[in-house]
C-alpha cells in the first residue's frame, strides 16, 4: 500500500503515511504543497491520532505552533492520566476490589513512545456487586459520580479533564455473541504484579496461590488472546453502528506487532469461534496490516477504508442511522427511535426493571423532556432518517 500512495492525492493517504513512518523509525516524505496543514490535522484530530501525526511532522522539519501546543497538552493528560489509574488501582487494590484495566490504558505500553496513543477516559472492568463501593471510593478521590446503574458502565469525571467508565459488563445484551466469552472475563486474566509498573509486569493467576502473596496488586489483564480478542470484538461493535476511526487499527496493528512471537493463533481461533466472529474479525486484522502494514488492498478494503475515515475515532450519528436504516428498514427504524424495544427502555429508565407499569410514563418522558434536551442528537437522527436515499 505503502507504493500506491506516494503521490500522495489527499491528506488521508499523506496522514497514513506519516503514522507508519513514526512505528516503523523512518523519517516521513516531506508533505506535498498540493495539501492542506490545517486539512491534515482537522483530519488527526477527528481520528484522535494528532498526537503521532505531529511528531511525524517535526521529523520533516515542519512545526505548527498550534499543533505542537496541542500535542504538549496531551503529553501532560497522558501523564496524568497513568498517574490517576495508578491512585485508582491502588485504592482499589486496598479494598480488595479485584479489577481488569482495559483498552488504552493497557494499549498505549505497546507504542514507542506512551503519549503516541491518546485516551479519552480510563476504563477498567469490575465485578457488578462490588459496583456501590467502588463508587464511594472514586467520590473520595474527589470524583464527581455522572452516571451510575444507568447502563453497563458507570462515569464518573475529575477537573480538569479526567473521565472514568467504570464497566460492570464489556458488552450489552445488543451481542450476545460476545457476552458469551466476555460474561467470564475474570476467568482468562492475568496479575499485574505491581501497580507502578502497569502492564510491564504480569504474572499469570493460576501459578499464584490463592491469598498467598503479600504483594498481591487485584489489578488484572486480560490474556494475550483474549486481549485481541476483546480489541477486536470492541473494534466490531463501533464499526457495525457508527464506524470506528484509524486508530482502532492502529492499536489492532501496533498489538500484533509487539506480540508477533505470543500469540497462540489455534487458540485465538477458538476463542473467535465461540463468538462467531472469525471471519469478521480476521477482515479487522487484515486491514490493519493493509492501512499500516505491508499487505496489498484491494476493492473491499478500499471500501472499507474509505468507510473509517468517514467515522471518525468513533463514529457519527449520520453512520449509525445510515447503518440502522440498512437492516431494518427507514419506516422500522422510524418506530423504533419513537418507541425503543421493553429491553431499550429498561436500559435507560432502570426504574422499569421493577416497575414496568410505568413505561407508558417513560415513553411521555422519552419523547418530550428527553428529545428536548438532547435536541442536537435527535436532530442529526431526523436528519439521517429523512435524507434523501
Amino acid at each position: 500500500m505503502e507504493r500506491s500512495m506516494k503521490n500522495y492525492e489527499n491528506e488521508e493517504q499523506y496522514l497514513l503515511h506519516l503514522i507508519r513512518s513514526v512505528m516503523n523509525f523512518r523519517k516521513p516524505d516531506t508533505m506535498p504543497g498540493n495539501l492542506s496543514v490545517e486539512r491534515l490535522y482537522k483530519i488527526a484530530s477527528f481520528h484522535q491520532v494528532e498526537s503521532i501525526a505531529y511528531y511525524g511532522l517535526e521529523k520533516t522539519g515542519m512545526t505548527i505552533e498550534k499543533w505542537e501546543d496541542i500535542r504538549d497538552q496531551g503529553i501532560m493528560k497522558s501523564i496524568t492520566q497513568q498517574t490517576e489509574l495508578d491512585n485508582i488501582s491502588k485504592a482499589l487494590t486496598s479494598a480488595k476490589i479485584r479489577h481488569i484495566t482495559l483498552k488504552g490504558s493497557n494499549l498505549r505500553y505497546l507504542y514507542p513512545q506512551l503519549n503516541y496513543r491518546s485516551m479519552s477516559d480510563l476504563d477498567i472492568l469490575i465485578d457488578s456487586e462490588n459496583a456501590e463501593q467502588v463508587r464511594n471510593i472514586l467520590e473520595e478521590m474527589d470524583y464527581t459520580t455522572i452516571s451510575f446503574g444507568e447502563h453497563i458502565h458507570d462515569v464518573y469525571q475529575k477537573e480538569p479533564f479526567m473521565n472514568v467508565e467504570i464497566h460492570r459488563k464489556l458488552f450489552d445484551y445488543t451481542t450476545p455473541e460476545f457476552n458469551r466469552v466476555f460474561d467470564k472475563a475474570f476467568d482468562n486474566v492475568y496479575e499485574v504484579q505491581s501497580i507502578e509498573c502497569g502492564v510491564l509486569g504480569r504474572e499469570n493467576t493460576e501459578d499464584k496461590e490463592a491469598g498467598a502473596s503479600a504483594d498481591i496488586t487485584y489489578r488484572f489483564q486480560l490474556d494475550i488472546e483474549h486481549d485481541l480478542a476483546y480489541i477486536l470484538a470492541h473494534l466490531a461493535k463501533h464499526y457495525r453502528m457508527g464506524g470506528t476511526g484509524i486508530r482502532s487499527f492502529l492499536d489492532l496493528w501496533v498489538f500484533l506487532k509487539r506480540h508477533r512471537y505470543d500469540i497462540d493463533y489455534p487458540r485465538l481461533n477458538r476463542i473467535l469461534d465461540e463468538m462467531d466472529f472469525r471471519n469478521e474479525a480476521y477482515s479487522y486484522l487484515n486491514l490493519s496490516m493493509v492501512l499500516f502494514g505491508s499487505k496489498p488492498s484491494n476493492r473491499i478494503y478500499d471500501s472499507m477504508i474509505a468507510y473509517i475515515f468517514r467515522a471518525g475515532a468513533y463514529g457519527s450519528v449520520a453512520m449509525k442511522v445510515e447503518n440502522d436504516i440498512r437492516r431494518s428498514g427507514r419506516f422500522i427504524y422510524f418506530l423504533r427511535q419513537l418507541f425503543p424495544t421493553v429491553k431499550d427502555m429498561k436500559n435507560t429508565y432502570p426504574v422499569l426493571k421493577k416497575h414496568l407499569y410505568l413505561l407508558p410514563v417513560c415513553y411521555i418522558h422519552r419523547l418530550t423532556v428527553g428529545s428536548i434536551k438532547g435536541w442536537g442528537y435527535t436532530k442529526r437522527k431526523l436528519e439521517g432518517i429523512f435524507k434523501r436515499s
